[in-house]
């Protein structure tokens, strides 16, 4: 007979023969089949002292999974836990200028921080600025077409219409860069 010896739930001893000989007191019987080990817990194991599958162990908070890690079902063993797995199970937390982007955690960009008005007043500013150039620098590269047919003498009227339409764009951002307090302005 095989007999695992407990003190609580610990399994500290492991004997083959007569317990009663040791002078321990709590002994449980084994079958010959068994998967009990040492330094383990009785809730490791089913009823007839097989080792419950390790999602369970993890589950019941029986064992800690290594740091970043998940058990694997399919291949029974542990493999590095997605971005989003973390954060499902409570590992992971995501931080305020963070987002889960299908399964991995990354930097919110500047136009998200500014929809979710994450910045600062600073940062809000300049990212206005910085966007108020950006548009002023499309506006400019959407003036080289009819520009270049004014040039070569073929422009049309719509040529003529676009590029005006152009300018007044680009004097409403300039107005608001100096609105702002910046004094910047574009050739635009």
């Amino acid at each position: 007979m095989i007999y695992a010896q407990l003190e609580g739930e610990q399994i500290v001893a492991i004997r083959a023969g007569d317990p009663a000989r040791t002078g321990a007191k709590q002994w449980v019987e084994l079958p010959q089949q068994h998967q009990v080990r040492v330094g383990t817990t009785v809730a490791w194991y089913d009823d007839s002292w097989q080792q419950r599958a390790v999602s369970e162990l993890v589950a019941d908070r029986l064992i800690e999974p290594p740091q970043g890690m998940v058990w694997d079902e399919r291949a029974a063993d542990w493999r590095r836990a997605s971005d989003a797995e973390l954060v499902a199970d409570g590992r992971r937390t995501l931080g305020e200028r963070e987002l889960l982007d299908g399964d991995t955690i990354r930097p919110m960009t500047e136009p998200e921080l500014y929809e979710a008005g994450l910045l600062t007043p600073q940062e809000r500013r300049e990212y206005e600025r910085q966007e108020t150039l950006r548009q002023l620098e499309n506006l400019d590269a959407a003036a080289l077409r009819p520009l270049r047919a004014i040039l070569a003498g073929k422009q049309t009227d719509r040529d003529v219409a676009r590029l005006a339409e152009i300018e007044t764009e680009a004097e409403q951002l300039r107005e608001r860069l100096r609105n702002a307090g910046t004094g910047a302005g574009t050739s635009a």
